[in-house]
């Protein structure tokens, strides 16, 4: 008897799992969200109503390239159909989490056990920080969505071109949607083309070459648009130069963490609202009144790199406070402490453990990974890297979740790395 439970719940997991999501997330979105726009969110709305009148970005916002027009353009038909109803927009992350979790599952299933692929969508489904995101119209969830569904097609064994073309279009709407992401795929098609001189006859590193080259392709039209608003080749966004000027921040009592050009980041917290315009009011008002757009990034960036070549120790300071922001939440300047720090230590801290104690197995066994595994854990590297000296919230930490979840089940399953031999194929 028990074990026809067991079976039928195995049998049926991912219809179980689905719709277990589907009203849980649902729940969520409907009870915690707010009825007003806050953060981001009236940027990406205003961006896709810009787009559906056939303007690119609008024309007279200084944030013109903040951010790629990838989750504009995936909201626009939620916009146009419910008419700017903001529910039904944060209701699509609920399907995308839920659908990221069905395929997370049986994308694992193509590399590991029945047991350790359940363990491990149960954790990636109730990682409860992820949670926080769903009633905001913010690009996580669906970067995370986009993420799961690159992982299936770089872990499946059908290299067809029709795969081809289809993980390229994946690829480029991710860059589309979170533009660090274009860097990354930048750096792996040249670490892959170095990497295939030496591994000529791997199929698998032939489609993944195949794909981000493809992907580059696709990304032409924003990079041309890019290109002729700034003149600058390869120019993903202009949102670099403010994060490096706040990341540079000389001043003795702050730490690095981001704000906006009008400090309404400090969140309604007097002090730190008063404490930042007091160290960087002037500055920022000169960069905004005597530089536009693209200008005004290369400004903040000048500024910076100045501070980092006068105040190379607080640099290193801020760098080393904002990993602890990227995955904690912790510390930042001028704020009074708060008992969630706690939550993220808690949940976090036994992820970080887990990604340092796995890095050293990863550079030890590292050859004898697929190419797959290897593919996944050179893109955590580079997205870490690239974040840490760049001004980092939380929330940039849980999008690669399932990639981490996904190589701690692989190293897990096989802990004494004993190869099954069905991962040969996927070399």
């Amino acid at each position: 008897m028990k074990k026809g439970i067991v079976e039928l719940f195995v049998k049926y997991f991912p219809y179980i799992l689905f719709i277990t999501c589907l009203i849980v997330y649902s729940f969520i979105v409907l009870v915690f969200q707010d009825f007003h726009l806050i953060g981001d969110e009236n940027r990406y709305i205003r961006h896709a109503q810009c787009i559906a009148k056939g303007i690119f970005t609008p024309p007279d916002n200084d944030m013109w390239l903040w951010n790629g027009p990838g989750y504009p353009l995936l909201i626009l038909p939620i916009i146009q159909l419910f008419d700017n109803y903001i529910t039904p927009i944060r209701l699509l992350n609920v399907i995308l989490l839920s659908v990221s979790l069905v395929v997370f599952y049986k994308t694992l299933l193509k590399i590991n056990t029945i047991r350790t692929s359940i363990i491990a969508t149960i954790a990636f489904a109730c990682y409860i920080l992820i949670w926080k995101s769903l009633p905001l119209i913010m690009t996580e969830i669906a970067t995370i969505f986009f993420l799961v569904l690159i992982l299936f097609y770089v872990v499946d064994n059908n290299k067809s071109w029709k795969r081809v073309f289809l993980l390229a279009f994946l690829l480029s709407f991710l860059c589309m949607i979170k533009i660090v992401f274009g860097y990354i795929f930048c750096l792996m098609c040249l670490l892959i083309l170095g990497y295939e001189y030496f591994n000529k006859n791997n199929e698998t590193l032939k489609f993944l070459r195949k794909s981000l080259l493809l992907c580059l392709l696709f990304c032409t039209p924003w990079l041309t648009y890019t290109y002729i608003k700034s003149g600058k080749i390869f120019y993903w966004g202009a949102s670099g130069g403010l994060n490096l000027y706040w990341m540079s921040n000389p001043s003795p009592n702050e730490l690095g963490e981001y704000m906006d050009f009008s400090f309404e980041s400090a969140l309604g917290v007097p002090n730190a609202k008063i404490g930042f315009q007091k160290s960087h009011g002037e500055e920022i008002n000169r960069i905004i009144n005597n530089f536009k757009y693209e200008k005004r990034d290369d400004e903040f960036k000048r500024v910076a790199i100045k501070n980092i070549k006068e105040h190379p120790t607080s640099f290193l300071k801020n760098v080393w406070c904002n990993i602890g922001r990227f995955f904690f939440n912790y510390p930042y300047s001028y704020y009074p402490q708060q008992p969630s720090t706690l939550i993220n230590i808690l949940i976090n801290g036994p992820i970080v453990g887990f990604i340092i104690f796995l890095s050293i197995h990863a550079i030890l066994f590292f050859r004898r990974y697929p190419i797959s595994i290897q593919f996944t854990l050179v893109t955590i590297a580079f997205y870490l890297f690239i974040n840490f000296p760049l001004s980092s919230l939380i929330r940039m930490f849980y999008v690669i979740i399932p990639f981490l979840f996904f190589w701690f089940a692989f190293v897990f399953d096989r802990i004494n790395f004993k190869l099954e031999p069905k991962l040969k194929t996927l070399n």
